[in-house]
C-alpha cells in the first residue's frame, strides 16, 4: 500500500530542493566568475607571451621601412637576416633574436638600395 506523504512533509522536501537549487545557483555563479578570472589570466599570458614576437610587417617598420617584406622573405629562405621560427604557421620574430641581429650589424646595412 502507497501512503500519500502529509502536506507538512511535502512543505519541508519542496524548501529544501529550493535551498538546494538555490545553493547550487550560487556555486555555479562562483563557479562561473573564477572561471572568467582564469581565462582573463590565460589570454593575459598568451597576449606577453605573444609580445616577445614581431611579424615580418612590424620588424619591417621597426627598420623604418627600409627593408621589404620580400627581403625578410628572401633572407628567411637564404637563412639570412635574423632568425625567425613560426606559430601556428605564421612567421615571427623573437625580440631577443631581433635584437641580437641587430647589435651585431650596424644599421648601415640596412641603408643599401
Amino acid at each position: 500500500m502507497n501512503k500519500k506523504p502529509s502536506p507538512a512533509l511535502l512543505r519541508i522536501a519542496e524548501e529544501t530542493l529550493k535551498k538546494a537549487a538555490a545553493q547550487a545557483q550560487v556555486e555555479y555563479a562562483e563557479a562561473q566568475e573564477k572561471l572568467a578570472e582564469l581565462k582573463s589570466y590565460a589570454d593575459l599570458e598568451k597576449e606577453q607571451e605573444m609580445n616577445k614576437y614581431l611579424t615580418p610587417e612590424q620588424l619591417c617598420e621597426r627598420w623604418g621601412n627600409m627593408i621589404k617584406l620580400k627581403t625578410l622573405s628572401n633572407w628567411r629562405h637564404t637563412r639570412e637576416g635574423p632568425e625567425h621560427t613560426k606559430i601556428g604557421g605564421k612567421v615571427a620574430y623573437e625580440i631577443v633574436k631581433v635584437e641580437e641581429y641587430e647589435n651585431k650589424r650596424s644599421m648601415r646595412q640596412f641603408c643599401r638600395k
